[in-house]
């Protein structure tokens, strides 16, 4: 992360905040559970790589946004004080001039970036 923040000031952009779409809460499994299977590793990598991005976030003393997938539209259009259906058609237009790939994950990684820069308008207020 402390390479992204010397690009991002380098190219002249403040860094001020990091947003996450996380899971449901710290996984109720073991280290052997998780090692169980294919699957399991998985889940526990998400998880671990999620945890990492937001307390490397706080450490740098970035405002850290985190929501889950069900509630991140919600969240973002809740602190930029418009509503769900904006932030989808907005979502849309990111895409269109984004282009592919622009799928759940690009739209709900974009959400989350929002809802955390959002967050950090209204603190700087």
């Amino acid at each position: 992360m402390a390479d992204l923040a010397a690009s991002v000031l380098g190219a002249g952009y403040q860094f001020v905040a990091c947003g996450v779409i996380t899971g449901r809460g710290r996984p109720d499994f073991t280290l052997r559970q998780a090692l169980s299977t294919h699957a399991a590793m998985h889940n526990a990598e998400g998880w671990l790589f999620r945890e990492a991005v937001i307390r490397a976030g706080q450490q740098m003393g970035l405002r850290v946004a985190a929501a889950t997938p069900d509630a991140a539209y919600a969240e973002t259009a809740d602190a930029a004080g418009i509503i769900v259906p904006e932030v989808e058609a907005r979502m849309k237009e990111f895409g269109t001039q984004l282009g592919p790939p622009w799928g759940k994950d690009q739209k709900l990684a974009s959400a989350a970036a929002w809802l955390a820069l959002a967050r950090a308008r209204v603190n700087r207020s």
